[in-house]
């Protein structure tokens, strides 16, 4: 095997078999080159056993990604597309739909499970179907994940007052009064979860809503934890 790729390079493709993927010195694609290289001159069940792997597992895995387009190979050396996933697209034969399968990967972030739902299941049971109605039917069963983060922030005893005055002047809740005051700054839709625990403020915020908390305060001058306070003492003397 050293004579064929090198000491150096058999070295690389051993420790990058063998680690984990942070600490690889080689990427999939240079690991199945030279995988490959040796599959011409060894059988593969002495290539597995020499190296340590195995034949039906890491090796196929590794082999199957020189059927990709170089378009999805390249996505592979980038690092946005993992092996285990390029090996899943790469049981599709049309290397145009390998593509478009590959750019959905990136664009919704779609899984190695994902993947082979939409070609194991999907396509190969639907082959009427093309590769794009195949992904839309996987997103559509895909439940929507979202990033949201939790904003703890409290308002002094005397804002406190304020609102528990004006919550009972207009009959209503606490959680609806703190609303009305934060609607100038902030849009509804990111008010729905907001709750008033004493003098704890609790809202639940998507990414979106959650850089725009961020911006305010940095526009307002104010720290995080105070903004609330701000911003409700504002719209009760307004």
């Amino acid at each position: 095997m050293e004579e064929l790729i090198g000491k150096e390079k058999l070295n690389r493709l051993i420790i990058s078999l063998k680690s984990p993927k942070k600490w690889r010195v080689m990427d999939p694609i240079e690991i199945a080159e030279n995988l490959n290289i040796l599959c011409r001159h060894f059988p593969r069940d002495e290539i597995a056993r020499r190296l340590g792997i195995s034949k039906e597992g890491t090796l196929w895995v590794y082999l199957r990604l020189l059927n990709l387009s170089e378009k999805v190979k390249n996505l592979i050396k980038a690092g946005k597309i993992g092996e285990d996933v390029g090996y899943r697209i790469s049981l599709l034969p049309d290397q145009r739909e390998q593509e478009i399968l590959a750019e959905a990967v990136v664009r919704y972030r779609l899984t190695s499970n994902d993947v082979k739902g939409i070609v194991q299941n999907l396509k190969k049971r639907n082959p009427h179907l093309s590769i794009e109605e195949c992904i839309e039917l996987a997103l559509k069963a895909k439940p929507i994940i979202q990033e949201r983060h939790v904003v703890i922030t409290r308002i002094k005893n005397d804002t406190l007052e304020l609102l528990k005055n004006k919550a009972e002047r207009e009959s209503c809740s606490l959680e609806e009064v703190t609303k009305k005051c934060l609607q100038e700054v902030f849009p509804s839709e990111a008010l729905k979860s907001l709750k008033v625990m004493g003098t704890t403020v609790v809202l639940v915020l998507e990414k979106e809503d959650f850089n725009l908390f961020k911006h305010i305060a940095a526009e307002m001058k104010v720290k995080p934890e105070i903004l609330m306070d701000v911003i409700i003492k504002r719209g009760l003397s307004g």
